[in-house]
């Protein structure tokens, strides 16, 4: 049975803070796609999604094209229930990422394949200027897709 199991993947979307201090990139929504899609192509059995987001961030989320399929849900959303929201993450076999440090945990403790944003950073941005280096970031064993790779 348990070969059977459908694979369970999470997706964090942060975007509320981040993206109102202006030194951050969101990802497209082709991102999102093509993380989606190369965890599907790997995978022998049945994928499902499962988006977390904060509550400001569900309506948005819910209509964007790459959540438009079957297979996924959106974790419930309520007062804020970070730790639940973490579980959720770390419980799922693998991890795509938006912004942020907690999408970066939920998926270090997944212990599967996490994909990121390359393209976050506005290195040119006072707050990073010389400051970011990718590896320093993001285990080399994560998978990273930037923008031209859409």
């Amino acid at each position: 049975p348990d070969a059977e199991r459908a694979v369970r993947v999470g997706i964090h979307v942060r975007r509320g803070d981040l993206l109102a201090e202006g030194r951050m990139n969101f990802p497209p929504d082709g991102y999102f796609r093509a993380a989606m899609e190369r965890i599907t192509s790997r995978s022998s059995r049945p994928v499902v999604f499962v988006v977390v987001t904060e509550p400001e961030d569900i309506q948005w989320a819910i209509s964007q094209q790459a959540f438009q399929v079957p297979n996924l849900g959106f974790a419930p959303t309520g007062a804020g229930e970070a730790a639940m929201d973490l579980a959720i993450l770390a419980s799922c076999d693998h991890v795509i990422t938006s912004l942020g440090t907690f999408g970066w945990w939920g998926g270090y403790l997944s212990g599967g394949t996490v994909i990121y944003y390359k393209d976050q950073f506005q290195l040119d941005h006072p707050f990073h200027l010389g400051k970011i280096l990718l590896s320093d970031h993001f285990p080399e064993e994560w998978v990273g897709i930037s923008d031209g790779e859409l």
